[in-house]
């Protein structure tokens, strides 16, 4: 459950743009201003949730579907991410 301190953040900042704000607008966007606290916490929720979902994929989706998510194992607290620092760079000019 997402808590009051981020619900607050939200619909402040929803009610000073005088519209709804996605969550993941909320988290990417640096202009809108989000707190940093509350962004961090929305960021976790969300990620806590999709992968939720993602281990429930076989009965949300049809089967072959299904077959091709794979839900991301996190480490626990303290322990090191398993992905090479910058692998995802393109270096070749």
């Amino acid at each position: 459950m997402l808590s009051e301190f981020v619900k607050l953040r939200l619909a402040k900042l929803e009610a000073g743009q005088q519209r709804g704000i996605p969550f993941n607008e909320a988290i990417g966007n640096d202009t809108l201003g989000l707190d940093i606290m509350a962004r961090g916490v929305l960021q976790d929720w969300l990620a806590t949730m999709f992968n939720q979902y993602d281990r429930i994929a076989a009965k949300l989706l049809p089967v072959v579907e299904a077959a091709t998510i794979k839900p991301k194992i996190i480490p626990p607290i303290g322990e090191p991410l398993f992905a090479k620092r910058g692998a995802k760079v393109n270096l070749a000019e």
